[in-house]
């Protein structure tokens, strides 16, 4: 039995949500996945991630920067590509196809100015690219631009050390 096609969600209706975003390689641009609620096989409610949408560039606010470990692991032994690393945050904007979206996504560029990237065969995590003083590994940023050329511009990268004291 095949399930029935979702209908794809207005990335508008998006802005403010926790979302997940990746890079596509094969659609050359970033797509935004949503959480949504389902029910188990077993009856117990649980819950996944679903691609919302596709945007050329996506605003992000109070960023965290998240790899699987284990499926890094096993791109690195198979050297297959496979989707592992993501940024995850509150959408603020998207630079959508047709490009209307009330200067939000143009504001975040001012902010962003660090270039963040990923490697996973040089890199266990997301880190700062080119001169940075310091640990260059990023976790977390207040701010993330992923634009249309494949990029990651944060407005200062932190690096979150240990469990916060009590």
């Amino acid at each position: 039995m095949t399930k029935p096609p979702v209908a794809p969600v207005p990335l508008s209706t998006l802005v403010g949500a926790r979302v997940r975003v990746y890079r596509n390689l094969t659609a050359g641009c970033w797509s935004i996945q949503r959480r949504e609620a389902y029910v188990r096989p077993n009856g117990r409610p649980g819950y996944r991630w679903r691609v919302a949408g596709h945007a050329l560039g996506v605003a992000l606010a109070g960023v965290h920067f998240e790899v699987n470990t284990r499926a890094r692991d096993r791109v690195r032994a198979l050297r297959r590509k496979e989707v592992h690393a993501y940024a995850a945050g509150a959408l603020v904007s998207v630079e959508a196809y047709d490009g209307r979206d009330g200067g939000l996504y143009a504001r975040a560029a001012r902010l962003c100015a660090v270039r963040v990237g990923y490697d996973p065969y040089k890199d266990d995590g997301f880190t700062v690219r080119g001169p940075w003083p310091g640990d260059p590994r990023v976790v977390q940023a207040g701010h993330a631009l992923l634009n249309s050329a494949g990029r990651v511009y944060v407005d200062y990268p932190v690096r979150y050390l240990g469990e916060p004291r009590s």
